[in-house]
This record gives C-alpha cells, sequence and structure tokens, in this order.
C-alpha cells in the first residue's frame, strides 16, 4: 500500500501522530510525506519526503501557487505532481496531516481500479445520493494509472490561477469542495470507518463495541473504524470535536462515550512539538488580500513572460519588497501597496481613519510605526516614514507690525 501523507510539517505534532499510526496498523505501507509548506525544511521522519522545490504545477512555481491562492489551496493543487513524483504502481491513499488511522486498512481499497479516483463523500444517503454535502477535505485514493484525471486536476488549478474571476468562483480555502465540479469523475467510497470527522459524526454512529478477545473496539456505523480526521484539534481541549473556527461541536464528546474515548486517544498521541509556522513571510501578514494581490501580479507576470517576485526565494525578496513599497491602488490610502492590504483586512482602521488619504494620513501611518508593528501587520522594511508636517501660525509684533512665522513640527 501507497499512502501520501501532506503536512505542513514533518515534525508537528499531528504529522508524527499520524505516521506513528501508520507503522503501528500499517507497517508495509510505503509511506512518503509531501512537505506543502515551503518554509518547511527536510526533518528526521523515517519516511520519504517530498519539498516544494520538487513541485510544479501547470507551468506554475509550486511557490507561486502557494503566495497566490495560499496554504489550504497549495496543498490540494500540489497532490498530483507529489503522486507523479512517487511513481507508485499501486493506488495511493492520499491523507491530511489531521487523520489518524486507528485499524488494519490491508485489503480496503483493493477494488480501487489503476484509473481511478476515489473520493469520500461527507454523509452518504444510498436512497437520495450521497455526494449533497461535498467531499471530505484532502483525502483520497488515487489510481497508479490516473494520469487523466490528475492532468485534469492541474489543468484546473492554472485555470482557477489564470482566471481573473477566480475569487468570486473559487474558494481558496476549501478547493476540494469544487473538484469533481470542474474535475474528472469519480467514484465515492462511502464506508463509515475511513470517514469519521467533526463534519459528519452527527450523521455516523459511533459505538465502543467488545471484540471476541475481549478487547473494546471503536466502531462507526457497526464496523471497526479506520481512519478518524481531527482538524483544529487541540489535546488540551480533547472534548472540543468541532470543525476549526466552529462555535459548536455537532456531536458533544460528554454525550457519546465512544467519540470521548477516540478524542481522549488522540490526544493521549499528540505530544509535544515545534510551535506552528509563522502567519507572516518576511515579516509581512499573510492574508486573503495579499494572496489575491500577488495572484494577480502573477498573472499579469504571465502575461508578460516573467514571474514575480517571490518572498520565499531568498534572492527575491528584496524585489518583492519593493512591490509592497510601491504606490497602492489610488483610492485606497495613497501610502503604498502594504498599507492598502492592512487597510483592505482591518475595517477598523476605516473607522478610526476615514479621510486617509487627506488630513487623517499622519495618525494612519503613526499607526502603522505603533499598533501595526506591535501587532504584527506589518514590518519597518515596507513603513514610510512618518512625515514632518509644518505648522505656521501668524504673529503680529507691536513695534513694526510685520509678522514672524512660528513654525511647529508635527511628528
Amino acid at each position: 500500500m501507497q499512502i501520501l501523507v501532506v503536512s505542513s510539517s514533518g515534525r508537528n505534532a499531528a504529522t508524527r501522530a499520524l505516521l506513528r499510526s501508520i507503522r503501528r496498523h500499517q507497517p508495509d505501507a510505503a509511506t512518503t510525506v509531501l512537505l506543502a509548506d515551503p518554509r518547511a525544511r527536510a526533518e528526521q521522519v523515517g519516511t520519504d519526503q517530498i519539498l516544494e522545490g520538487d513541485l510544479s504545477v501547470d507551468g506554475l512555481r509550486y511557490v507561486d501557487l502557494w503566495m497566490s491562492g495560499g496554504p489550504a489551496f497549495a496543498r490540494w493543487a500540489a497532490v498530483p505532481g507529489a503522486i507523479r513524483a512517487m511513481a507508485s504502481t499501486e493506488p495511493t491513499l492520499v491523507l491530511p496531516e489531521h487523520a489518524w488511522i486507528t485499524g488494519e486498512l490491508s485489503g480496503v481499497f483493493d477494488g480501487v481500479g489503476t484509473d481511478e479516483m476515489r473520493l469520500f463523500p461527507t454523509a452518504h444517503d444510498p436512497s437520495g445520493g450521497f455526494s449533497r454535502h461535498g467531499w471530505l477535505e484532502g483525502i483520497a485514493v488515487i489510481g497508479s494509472s490516473a494520469a487523466p484525471a490528475l492532468a485534469s486536476w492541474e489543468r484546473l488549478v492554472g485555470q482557477v490561477i489564470r482566471d481573473p474571476r477566480a475569487a468570486d468562483r473559487f474558494d481558496f480555502d476549501r478547493p476540494w469542495a469544487r473538484f469533481v465540479d470542474a474535475g474528472p469523475s469519480v467514484q465515492a467510497i462511502t464506508d463509515a470507518s475511513l470517514r469519521v470527522g467533526p463534519d459528519n459524526v452527527d450523521s455516523i454512529a459511533l459505538t465502543e463495541e467488545t471484540d471476541a478477545l475481549g478487547s473494546i473496539n471503536i466502531c462507526a456505523d457497526g464496523v471497526p473504524l479506520r481512519i478518524a480526521r481531527f482538524p483544529g484539534f487541540e489535546a488540551t481541549t480533547p472534548w472540543w470535536y468541532a470543525e476549526p473556527g466552529a462555535t459548536e461541536p455537532l456531536q458533544r464528546s460528554s454525550d457519546n462515550p465512544a467519540l470521548r474515548s477516540l478524542c481522549h486517544a488522540y490526544a493521549a498521541e499528540l505530544d509535544p512539538g515545534p510551535p506552528a509556522p509563522e502567519t507572516a513571510v518576511v515579516g509581512v501578514r499573510l492574508s486573503s488580500e495579499l494572496h489575491a494581490a500577488f495572484r494577480s501580479r502573477l498573472v499579469a507576470c504571465l502575461d508578460e513572460g516573467s514571474t514575480p517576485p517571490n518572498p520565499l526565494r531568498a534572492d527575491e525578496v528584496e524585489p518583492f519588497l519593493d512591490w509592497l513599497r510601491s504606490p497602492g491602488t489610488p483610492d485606497v490610502t495613497g501610502v503604498n501597496l502594504a498599507a492598502d492590504l492592512i487597510w483592505a483586512t482591518r475595517p477598523d482602521l476605516a473607522q478610526a481613519f476615514p479621510n486617509v488619504r487627506w488630513g487623517d494620513r499622519p495618525g494612519f501611518v503613526r499607526g502603522l510605526w505603533t499598533h501595526g508593528l506591535e501587532e504584527g501587520l506589518v514590518t519597518t522594511a515596507v513603513l514610510v516614514a512618518i512625515v514632518a508636517f509644518q505648522r505656521v501660525q501668524v504673529r503680529f509684533t507691536d513695534r513694526n507690525k510685520r509678522f514672524l512665522p512660528v513654525i511647529g513640527l508635527l511628528i
């Protein structure tokens, strides 16, 4: 069996827990880790690794995809190239780093054709269709000869990046959801024991059952659980099994002993690890606005037969900062592009400085130098100088009726 683990870093706690679970339940699997964050470096994790430098998608550099679409989009876009680099002769199970193997997988995917691609539906309803709620993020089974499907996948990536209307039609944070709409036809894997996650736990019956040897197993719809997913899970709050950003879980672990046991077992597997990747690149806060601006510039450069400077390349950092220091859109801040991007991400600034292109400019710039730096919104490399403005007061002397200017500096 071939397994591809798509990870932000080979050393984070979730990836290490997943790799241990694979070795425990599927020791014969040939496992490869795709380090999808371009800032990650090869680590000693006991498996083959694919780095972003090994990848290109539809003629585009992976680092440009990452800066254009963001981490979630780039992880999705990198899968075809990673599968091709693996040169597998059997189906490959693609897993996100937050997956966890809880049982043996041998034989589960034996029926997958060499030219097939299979996805996992969020909800399965045999009577009314199984894909009403889309497909699970980041998990798939890809046949060894599914080259046409992978080529279609890569073309879709290229089309999304090059389409100026993509932001209105494509969710870059959840790219998997649109894959089947524009990509190849796929088959569905509906086995509940392979699909458990916080996005569908309310529709799958989790129970604790005792096997012939007296061991207690967690079952999904009566079948021993084999794959569970834990996006956004924290070991310090094992009772909270919910999607990232959710205000309420679909099912409380306190109401289901099997779910409670599963969450506590996974929490015990999460050993301390390195801190999460920075949310900034060369001191510049990553945001959907920055990704969109870079994507627009990438398209413009491609039309000219070039590529834009990318901060993920050491020799391109200074030209990238020059771009952020360049004049932005005239009707936004009037300061520079970096200030425009911050303005777009912080509506509170629009309230505090409603006339930023005129009288409010000094206060806005001072705010970037103070609160902006403190909050990590900006780096000094792209800040404009605090301008010294002259304030002239007129004072008449009693002796000769002449006026003398009194000059004060506003800093």
